[in-house]
């Protein structure tokens, strides 16, 4: 009897997860559809970046107010802690691994997503790309190349060691 309620307990935990990360995907989507303008062409790059900046700073207004608010010595309200939360996650994301959005690059692609109607059940219909800070980015790109030539350099370092061996043991073997 107790394993059957703590496995109820268990598969209840694991839908309510399912359907938190379903509606935040929705949401997520639901946000990008109405924030892209609907003259139906592909986004640049620039223009996915500042669709972006927009969504991780949706909530900016009400956390300022929440945070004027609030009196001296009074511990933060609920729904203060739960956005600032969510932008530092979200935020986070975007300077990690990537926000998984819409291909805003296609044109089938954001057709498909102004076609679609909210249910979860229709994304699989849109496209999704993992798009990341470009300024991470580019930094990343810049450390990769420093490191190669750091590798370079200490190939070079090592070739010249090696000559400079092969040349002192052919002057031992001269003499």
């Amino acid at each position: 009897m107790r394993r059957a309620l703590h496995r109820e307990d268990k598969l209840e935990k694991i839908n309510s997860m399912k359907t938190t990360v379903q509606r935040n995907l929705s949401d997520r989507i639901l946000f990008f559809k109405y924030a892209i303008p609907d003259d139906n062409k592909v986004c640049s790059s620039e223009e996915i970046l500042d669709v972006v900046d927009t969504y991780l700073n949706r909530h900016e207004e009400e956390i300022e107010t929440l945070t004027k608010s609030l009196r001296k010595n009074r511990p933060k309200p609920a729904r203060l802690i739960f956005l600032e939360t969510l932008k530092t996650q979200e935020s986070k994301e975007f300077t990690g691994l990537g926000l998984e959005l819409p291909d805003l690059t296609k044109l089938d692609n954001i057709i498909k997503l102004k076609k679609w109607d909210g249910d979860y059940n229709g994304i699989s219909l849109i496209k999704m790309m993992v798009f990341r800070d470009p300024k991470i980015v580019k930094l990343e790109v810049e450390k990769k190349n420093l490191k190669i030539e750091q590798e370079k350099i200490k190939a070079l370092e090592n070739l010249e060691l090696k000559k400079q061996n092969v040349d002192s043991n052919e002057s031992m073997k001269i003499d």
